[in-house]
């Protein structure tokens, strides 16, 4: 395997996760948003 290959199949995986944590980040941030909601409701 040359490196050209190599780089581009390496470039996927890391393009992979940085999506993967792009949608992690969302959902968390989804998820504080509805906490912060639930709590004025208490208040």
């Amino acid at each position: 395997m040359d490196n050209e290959t190599k780089r581009s199949r390496t470039e996927k995986t890391l393009k992979q996760k940085v999506a993967f944590a792009q949608l992690e980040l969302n959902r968390l941030k989804s998820m504080e948003k509805s906490e912060q909601k639930k709590v004025e409701t208490r208040l």
